[in-house]
């Protein structure tokens, strides 16, 4: 039950990864904006796309459901594979430089992924170490009334982490 904040840490790591911008595309000459962004919850549908350019990214949303089914039944450890494996096909996003705009072979080029790439990686990633925590039958959140304070820093601490890796990604653009 302790180490329920990590599954529940994920979750909302990827529902916060849905609202936030995960592509940002180069401008292109008559686009009314400077430039175009893709939320998470654009790629989420129509990602699946991605599979005639040799992108397989998005398929790591379907190990993610598999590894939800996996945790209703107890099987923990076949999860954390799951969620690694997610976490590792997450990775060929960043081979992401161009994708079509149209049937007709006009490309967008990608800029750089947004924050949402971010949060997405760190769901698998938080789903695996809750795997491994129940299946290993250690806590690695112990909360109580005396830890709750160094736990709660540590979850600053990842959320941290992560915003400094994005924003060290946005200025080095």
């Amino acid at each position: 039950m302790k180490t329920k904040i990590l599954y529940w840490a994920s979750l909302l790591s990827y529902f916060v990864a849905l609202s936030a911008p995960a592509i940002i595309l180069k401008y292109d000459e008559g686009w009314p904006n400077e430039s175009l962004v893709w939320y998470g919850y654009n790629v989420l549908a129509s990602g699946f796309l991605g599979v005639f350019v040799g992108q397989f990214a998005w398929f790591s949303n379907i190990t993610l459901v598999v590894v939800l089914m996996l945790i209703n039944s107890g099987k923990y450890r076949a999860g954390m594979y799951w969620a690694a494996a997610g976490f590792i096909l997450g990775l060929q996003s960043l081979q992401l430089h161009t994708f079509y705009r149209n049937e007709g072979g006009d490309e967008y080029i990608v800029d750089y992924l947004g924050i949402a790439f971010y949060f997405w990686e760190t769901s698998f990633a938080l789903m695996a170490l809750y795997c491994f925590s129940v299946s290993m039958n250690k806590s690695i959140v112990v909360i109580k009334k005396s830890d709750s304070r160094r736990s709660f820093n540590s979850l600053i601490v990842v959320i941290s982490t992560i915003l400094l890796l994005a924003s060290c990604q946005l200025s080095a653009e």
